[in-house]
């Protein structure tokens, strides 16, 4: 009886030892299976999909009342400039004159920059573009590869003491940087254009970057003989392959003239370029094969962006904002001459141009372009150079009738469509609101395939000059009032 008993109380502990293993294992998959409804519920909730619906709602109106401010201020001031519209900060009432409707709630995340709502917090997945409010200590640096083919070449940084350009006048540049020439060998302070550490042999080929920090106003790989600049040899211009951050250094000018193996171009950062106001043959005759989106973006003083870009084969675009931050821009001359491979000119390039005045060989022998917007320099009151500007533009099919609509001031327009061989006609409205005139030298000279009447110019202007006139249509044999072009004009 006595083992029956014992044998009972083991069987029934062992039926409670199961009972309580079958209750962890019950309550250890209900949590398992609650925090799978949790995640569920945190993916899919409701309430968070209509909190997250509200803020895109609020932040599109934001932006739409913003741009409603700035359109409004353009149109009670055409001299208005929207890229002095920053609030920068939790500035809540000064963020209000822009937004009445804006909260403190969103003042924490948002700032007002250039008149556009920027966003300054973490999460990408926000819908508004995305900037670093603070610029790391890397990034401040400017930063370039070489590809050095072989040993115990020189590498010579043309320092430029002086500018003697007509624009930038004789203002002396600062040197006070420290230079990491990326191959191991200690870092060098220079404080002069002439300090003999700007320069470098590498013992050894190969890819080396170099980094620069502290104050770097010019320099110029110019190859032709400059007062105040120093000359490059040949290898310290060819062994430049990218630009890899511009960073904030000071530039105020700066050439990497006929650096051929020159391919890629970062895109500078808010201050890069704050203290540019004359860009003047960057990248000419390089191999750059693209040029980055609002690449002026911090060069708001910049008055002349000239033979920039100037035969550059290997582009095939310009960027539509290329010069949406540059109210202050005066003269592109020469910008894109001979890029033979671009193939179109944005229709809205210069509309925030309202002070441009120069425009000769801006577009010179781009003969992949087909067509230009009537509304390309609909912007520009002030337009009155335009020597050359579509110069052998073989593949241009019309020239706009209302092109010259709102440039009342134009002076000058000598061999502007010169050889627009596939030009369909001139239009006789063309230049009917341009009454200042001077020189007609050549201007559609070679249009071959122009057909019915051209502009009666010879009665429209009085020019006593010969040589500002001059075959104006020569070889414009086809147009159907050819015969009575004065000989002059021919």
């Amino acid at each position: 009886m006595l083992i029956l008993k014992y044998r009972k109380e083991e069987n029934i502990l062992k039926k409670r030892g199961m009972s309580l293993i079958v209750l962890v294992i019950t309550i250890l998959v209900m949590i398992i299976l609650a925090g799978v409804v949790i995640v569920s519920l945190s993916k899919n909730n409701p309430i968070d999909k209509a909190k997250e619906a509200i803020y895109k709602s609020d932040i599109a109106s934001f932006k739409q009342e913003l741009s409603l401010t700035m359109v409004n201020e353009i149109t009670n001031d055409a001299t208005y400039d929207v890229s002095k519209a920053d609030v920068f900060g939790e500035k809540l009432k000064e963020a209000q004159k822009y937004i009445p409707s804006f909260t403190k709630e969103y003042d924490k995340d948002y700032d007002i920059i250039d008149g556009e709502l920027v966003y300054k917090g973490t999460d990408i997945d926000k819908d508004s573009p995305v900037y670093v409010p603070e610029t790391s200590k890397d990034d401040k640096r400017f930063k370039m590869t070489y590809k050095i083919d072989a040993p115990n070449t020189l590498i010579q940084m043309p320092l430029t003491q002086i500018s003697i350009d007509q624009y930038v006048g004789g203002v002396p540049f600062k040197f006070d940087y420290v230079i990491d020439w990326g191959d191991g060998t200690p870092t060098k302070k220079v404080t002069a254009w002439n300090d003999p550490d700007k320069d470098h042999i590498y013992a050894a080929p190969g890819k080396y970057q170099i980094k620069i920090e502290g104050i770097l106003e010019a320099f110029s790989y110019r190859t032709e003989s400059k007062p105040y600049t120093h000359l490059t040899n040949e290898q310290s211009r060819l062994g430049i392959i990218s630009i890899d951050n511009f960073g904030e250094v000071g530039l105020k000018f700066f050439t990497f003239l006929n650096a051929k193996n020159l391919t890629q171009i970062a895109p500078p950062n808010k201050r890069s370029f704050e203290n540019m106001i004359y860009a003047k043959e960057n990248f000419q005759n390089t191999g750059l094969v693209e040029i980055p989106e609002n690449f002026f973006y911090s060069a708001k003083n910049l008055k002349y962006a000239e033979e920039t870009f100037e035969g550059c084969p290997s582009l095939t675009r310009i960027p539509a904002t290329l010069f949406h931050k540059n109210p202050k821009l005066e003269s592109v001359y020469e910008i894109f001459g001979d890029d033979v491979n671009i193939q179109s000119i944005p229709d809205k390039i210069f509309s925030r141009s309202t002070k441009l005045v120069n425009v000769t060989d801006a577009f010179k022998r781009l003969g992949a372009v087909p067509e230009i917007s009537e509304d390309l320099f609909a912007n520009c009151p002030d337009l009155k150079y335009l020597t050359n500007t579509f110069k052998d533009c073989t593949s241009l099919k019309k020239i706009p009738a209302k092109l010259f609509s709102n440039n009342t001031h134009i002076l000058d327009i000598q061999e502007i469509f010169k050889r627009c061989e596939n030009v369909d006609k001139i239009p006789v409205t063309l230049l009917d609101n341009c009454p200042n005139i001077e020189d007609l030298y050549k201007a559609f000279d070679g249009c071959t395939g122009a057909r019915g009447p051209v502009p009666e110019l010879w009665k429209k202007y009085n020019i006593s000059n010969t040589a500002k006139f001059a075959h104006c249509f020569q070889y414009c044999t086809g147009v159907s009032n050819y015969d009575q072009i004065p000989a002059d004009w021919k």
